[in-house]
């Protein structure tokens, strides 16, 4: 679980990664496969993916800590508290109660 994104993490830290303008894949979610084996990583087994994510991050961070540098386990702690801010001003504009500057 999550292997794929701890590769491209690591690989892209020694690596360059270019880009191919055609598709080669699709990503689909298997939501109707409930909670068995075939479920998605991602709805089905939630609690699992939320453990390894974490896991990950706090790798990383500590990996960060001991480098002394600010790293992908600084930025990636701070990611998930930026997807909610963002989410909640979207949510603010959406209500119409999002105001930059206050009307006088």
């Amino acid at each position: 679980m999550l292997g794929d994104w701890d590769f491209n993490v690591r690989f892209l830290q020694r690596y360059e990664i270019g880009v191919i303008h055609d598709t080669l894949a699709y990503y689909h979610d298997r939501e109707q496969a409930g909670n068995g084996d075939y479920a998605s990583s991602v709805s089905g087994k939630a609690h699992l993916h939320e453990f390894y994510d974490n896991l990950l991050r706090n790798e990383w961070l500590r990996n960060d800590i001991a480098s002394g540098r600010t790293g992908i386990g600084v930025w990636s702690n701070q990611a998930p508290a930026l997807w909610d801010l963002t989410w909640d001003i979207r949510k603010e504009i959406k209500d119409n109660k999002f105001r930059l500057f206050r009307k006088k």
